[in-house]
């Protein structure tokens, strides 16, 4: 009897972690969900803010998830966080993450109409219109592949 407590006491932590898988929550307003644990890997699926990813293994800083939908596929860490995410009442990213919330504040995610009229007017010397071009501006997977095939940017293999 002693000895079954023992095993049971023991074995308790690695039954109880594989009952309640680790989910993880989409903290940016889009990434994409990879084949490989890779940036430059081929896109199998888009994640939105907010989604929750149940885990299905982590290595040298990506997750193994799985999507609502059934796709499996690798996103990295940066893009996530351990805890639920949300929007405050201000429009700012609230919720626990890996890098801490005021990386993400820097990101410029907690930025609202109202925030950035009062910077726009105390930063008369920033040209905005540049910025959210930058903001709007979409590269897609082929031209990202290109670029890195061009450059040598590719590891051997």
């Amino acid at each position: 009897m002693k000895n079954r407590v023992i095993l049971l006491l023991v074995l308790f932590p690695f039954l109880a972690s594989s009952c309640f898988a680790e989910e993880v929550y989409v903290k940016v307003r889009q990434t994409k969900l990879r084949k490989e644990p890779k940036y430059w890997a081929q896109s199998v699926g888009n994640l939105k803010f907010a989604e929750a990813l149940p885990v299905e293994s982590e290595d040298d800083g990506w997750f193994k998830v799985k999507t609502k939908n059934g796709r499996i596929g690798f996103v990295h860490v940066s893009a996530v966080s351990d805890r639920p995410v949300k929007l405050d009442e201000k429009f700012s990213v609230a919720g626990g993450n890996r890098q801490g919330v005021d990386e993400v504040a820097l990101a410029g995610k907690g930025f609202n109409p109202e925030t950035e009229r009062a910077y726009s007017r105390s930063a008369s010397n920033v040209n905005f219109r540049a910025v959210d071009g930058l903001d709007s501006y979409n590269v897609s997977q082929d031209q990202v592949t290109s670029f890195l095939r061009q450059g040598k940017l590719l590891p051997e293999g």
